[in-house]
């Protein structure tokens, strides 16, 4: 709109300036606002699942879910898990350590979903991504522990199997040996697993912020004999893979639960 000023305006030229105006003002305040005022809001919804896992490298989980990103972009450069063992207020320290694809690929008639290294993430603003994030411990003192035991049972899987009898044999002859037990009652002492409720805080670092989500879940009798069975799982690995058994872990997924802040 061209205005002369030479001349003396209409009332609709002064009302087009003033909307002019108006809508210039809105603007700059909507930048403002946006730019000073509006904050990063990041928000983490889980499937409602978390799943234990123990082997030699010692206890560790995964937790599957989403981040949402609201009203700014965002860009995660962290995550790490605190989950404190209520009976005792023993705590276990996690790092993320590991992507995992929701979707599953099949790869030689078997489905397997793949995985890779954590790495920072950008969430667009009002954005959804899928954090399917498996949490471990780097330098574990239980594997510190066991890989000289783990070399022995080896060495012993490897003499067993040389004997010439099935695994079945085998398999209760390596269980017999002082060696395994000895190995058992270390990874059976490193287990963080055990019956009772637990409270996980996981934190999260972006931008120059963090935040912390809070759950919960419990282990009950029936979760604790799938743990058990996977800790005698790990240490007989290179039996197993002498007589080429296949593995049989179990999944030990249970439920995890909003805690109210």
């Amino acid at each position: 709109m061209i205005v002369d000023f030479s001349k003396s305006m209409s009332i609709y030229e002064l009302i087009a300036i003033v909307i002019s105006v108006i809508a210039l003002f809105i603007r700059i305040i909507e930048l403002i606002w946006n730019r000073w005022v509006v904050k990063p809001i990041l928000e983490h919804l889980s499937t409602g699942n978390i799943m234990l896992f123990i082997n030699k490298s010692g206890s560790y989980v995964e937790i599957d879910g989403v981040f949402e990103a609201k009203n700014k972009p965002i860009s995660v450069k962290n995550v790490t898990l605190k989950i404190i063992r209520q009976k005792d207020d023993k705590i276990l320290k996690l790092d993320w350590s590991t992507f995992r694809s929701p979707i599953n690929q099949r790869i030689i008639g078997l489905y397997a979903s793949t995985t890779e290294a954590v790495h920072p993430f950008r969430i667009e603003a009002d954005g959804i991504i899928t954090a399917f994030i498996e949490f471990s411990v780097f330098g574990n003192v239980s594997w510190q522990h066991l890989k000289p035991i783990n070399d022995e049972l080896s060495v012993l899987s490897n003499k067993i199997g040389n004997e010439n009898i099935s695994f079945e044999e085998a398999y209760k002859d390596f269980k017999k040996d002082d060696l395994y037990k000895e190995a058992k009652i270390i990874l059976d002492k490193e287990c963080f697993w055990d019956i009772g409720t637990y409270e996980v805080i996981m934190e999260v670092k972006y931008n120059k912020k963090k935040v912390e989500f809070l759950y919960t879940f419990d282990i009950n009798a029936n979760d604790y004999n799938l743990v058990k069975h996977n800790i005698d799982e790990t240490l007989c690995l290179s039996l197993k893979d002498y007589y080429r058994v296949p593995y049989t872990y179990e999944m030990v997924k249970v439920k995890l639960k909003n805690k109210d802040k």
